[in-house]
């Protein structure tokens, strides 16, 4: 088991210094171990599912991403559900991320069940409040991204690791979907500040994209550009790609102008242009998901 666990934390350093490919290489050898020591009757399996799931999500690769996590569910022992919040919050982000937002919320629901009833690790939490604020901005509710805003904790002086990162952003999107962009900027600011002295490149390309769009909505075509282009230049070490896809209207218009200023070297171009194209199967995908409450009310 301890053999496992140093595994799984390498592929966690691993993921936050951009090496995403190496990290879900490393999951292959924690597998290996599982199966030779019978270590997959542990909780701790799970978590391997779990890093796995996430990758293919920050890849786009949602059914993969949607197996693994129930997978993963499959190795939790039924008298303990409050483990399950990971994975409920990781299948909330597929369906989010189809726009299959009645899907979404049941996952939503027993997240926000869970957090009620057992006190979580900041990791945990900051997973599962990103799936909630996400929820909310595709449904528009910006009541409840309000009142999580005057609940959540401030962010760490010092957000040296993925989850304080994580949680960071989180207040910085709330932020931005409230209006309050001069909050949302300073606190991504400060978030990059740290993720470059820290070396996590992970988190600066999520920073960057974020940047781009609070940019772009204070009218800075500019450095919205200038931002996103950092971030493109990123995929080609890390391979992911669904931040851009999140905020997909803002990010797609500034793609289009990057192509348009004909500057991207050749592998950033492909990649720009591969985004726009996953873009448009979502927008349509969207337009034909019709959600069980808009079916009753055609009927």
């Amino acid at each position: 088991p301890q053999a496992l666990w140093c595994l799984l934390q390498q592929s966690e350093i691993l993921i936050a210094q951009g090496h995403v490919q190496a990290a879900f290489e490393l999951l292959d050898r924690a597998d290996q171990i599982s199966e030779q020591q019978h270590l997959q009757q542990l909780p701790l399996y799970e978590f391997l599912q779990r890093i796995r799931s996430q990758i293919y999500w920050r890849w786009n690769h949602l059914e993969l991403a949607e197996e693994y996590a129930h997978k993963g569910l499959k190795y939790l022992p039924a008298s303990c559900p409050s483990k399950r919040l990971q994975s409920y919050a990781m299948l909330s982000r597929v369906h989010i991320s189809r726009s299959e937002l009645d899907k979404a919320k049941v996952y939503i629901d027993l997240c926000s069940e869970l957090t009620t009833q057992s006190h979580y690790h900041t990791d945990w939490l900051a997973n599962a409040n990103f799936s909630q604020i996400l929820y909310w901005q595709m449904k528009g509710d910006l009541a409840a991204i309000q009142h999580w805003l005057t609940t959540a904790p401030t962010m760490a002086e010092e957000p040296c690791n993925h989850f304080t990162q994580r949680h960071g952003r989180n207040l910085a999107r709330a932020y931005m979907l409230v209006d309050e962009l001069p909050k949302a900027m300073a606190a991504v600011n400060h978030l990059q500040a740290c993720a470059e002295e820290k070396g996590l490149v992970s988190e600066q390309q999520k920073n960057w994209v974020m940047e781009a769009v609070i940019y772009s909505k204070l009218d800075n075509e500019e450095q919205a550009i200038a931002k996103l282009q950092q971030a493109l230049s990123l995929t080609n070490t890390t391979g992911v790609v669904i931040d851009f896809l999140i905020d997909a209207k803002i990010i797609a218009v500034l793609l289009n102008q990057l192509l348009k200023q004909g500057a991207l070297p050749e592998l950033e171009r492909y990649r720009a242009e591969k985004l726009l194209k996953e873009m448009s199967v979502k927008q349509h995908n969207r337009a034909v998901y019709f959600d069980k409450a808009f079916v009753q009310k055609l009927v």
